[in-house]
């Protein structure tokens, strides 16, 4: 569990910092870090991006 937790922060670094961080097609995934976040009472940027995309 802490492997998958670790990639997808790595994941959703990388899709943060380039030019495809507002791309539509990466809500889900972004979605399901929000989520992830949500359940570890954490926060990042990537909830920003969600809700600019909604």
């Amino acid at each position: 569990m802490r492997n998958e937790k670790e990639q997808m922060r790595v994941n959703v670094g990388k899709l943060l910092n380039n030019i495809h961080r507002y791309n539509s097609e990466n809500l889900a995934t972004l979605g399901r870090y929000v989520e992830m976040q949500v359940k570890e009472n954490a926060y990042l940027e990537a909830n920003f991006i969600v809700l600019k995309l909604y």
